[in-house]
C-alpha cells in the first residue's frame, strides 16, 4: 500500500508542475477513500462501488446544506 501511494503522491506531483504552466486547477486524490479501503480490508472492487454511492448520495441529499456555511 505505501508503494501505491508514494507512486499516486509522485504522478500527482508530476501532473500539478506540468499544469501550472497552463493555469489549469490543481489536481488532488482520493487517498483518504482509499486508506479507509484498505484499512477495513476491503479486496473487491465492489467496495469502491459502494463508496461512489454512498458519495453520490450525501452530495445529492446534503448538499442543500451547505447554503448555510457563510461565505467569505
Amino acid at each position: 500500500m505505501v508503494h501505491i501511494v508514494h507512486c499516486e503522491l509522485f504522478g500527482l506531483g508530476v501532473a500539478n508542475i506540468f499544469r501550472s504552466f497552463f493555469s489549469t486547477y490543481p489536481a488532488t486524490g482520493s487517498f483518504s477513500r482509499s486508506a479507509v479501503n484498505h484499512e477495513s480490508g476491503a479486496q473487491t472492487g465492489l467496495s469502491r462501488i459502494s463508496m461512489g454511492i454512498i458519495i453520490c448520495s450525501a452530495l445529492l441529499f446534503m448538499t442543500p446544506l451547505f447554503e448555510y456555511i457563510p461565505q467569505v
